[in-house]
């Protein structure tokens, strides 16, 4: 059975864990819901440093298609840089900021 795009809505309502976020890509602005997750810091690991995880944003595949790599995204007023995506196949796509 194949995921819609009726399924996903529950899971990206503002109602409970999604946010709005604002794509800007070279065809304007794209609005969705999804769910932002803060990087974390850097830690420091017997002497060596570990790189600090991105901020990811992880939405509908099917209202982020014209978004590309090096675009831009607001959430809560701060804008992020799309640095990578990757689609996961059930009708989502995680998007890797900077």
């Amino acid at each position: 059975m194949a995921i819609s795009d009726d399924d996903l809505d529950a899971c990206f309502s503002t109602d409970d864990f999604g946010v709005e976020g604002i794509f800007e890509t070279s065809g304007g602005s794209v609005t969705v819901n999804g769910y932002f997750t803060d990087p974390t810091d850097a830690v420091e690991l017997n002497g060596v440093r570990i790189e600090a995880s991105e901020a990811t944003f992880q939405c509908r595949t099917s209202e982020t298609t014209a978004v590309r790599r090096d675009d831009t995204l607001t959430v809560d007023g701060t804008e992020y840089t799309v640095e990578r995506y990757q689609r996961v196949g059930t009708g989502v796509t995680v998007f890797y900021l900077s």
